[in-house]
């Protein structure tokens, strides 16, 4: 189904907790730390950890020194998997999705636009990985 083209806070959420578990290594780190450290409402927070750890993103320990941790490496995670993970498949027109459903695709002069910047959007989204937004440099991936 087309979608219209915006981040969802649930997105950007699970980006930031994606973050916090990145940059704190092999350590975990409980739900109240991420809520207060990324600034997501604890309420919301469970939804976003729940939608992680479905996705395969993060594991959970419990007990006393519980909390949630990456399930992969940073390097193996980009911003295009967690995007479609949480939000469903980037697709910028229906014809994008269903070709066939378009009865003008052979004459439409703006398809083979939608369809380079559906790539470019997926090629840099997908070049970006938590690994990156966690250096020191992390701004430089804006100038690439």
């Amino acid at each position: 189904m087309w979608q219209e083209i915006k981040i969802s806070r649930k997105t950007d959420y699970s980006v930031r907790v994606l973050i916090a578990l990145a940059r704190n290594g092999n350590e975990t780190l409980s739900a109240r730390e991420l809520s207060e450290t990324m600034q997501i409402p604890y309420r919301f927070l469970e939804q976003v950890i729940r939608g992680l750890r479905q996705g395969g993103f993060i594991k959970s320990y419990r007990g006393f020194k519980g909390g949630y941790q990456l399930s992969r490496t940073p390097q193996d995670i980009s911003l295009l998997e967690i995007v479609e993970a949480v939000h469903g498949p980037i697709e910028l027109t229906p014809c994008l999705e269903e070709p066939s459903a378009c009865n003008l695709i052979k004459d439409c002069a703006a398809h083979e636009v939608w369809l380079q910047v559906d790539r470019n959007i997926r090629q840099s989204l997908g070049s970006v990985t938590l690994d990156k937004l966690t250096s020191k440099d992390h701004l430089s991936i804006l100038k690439s």
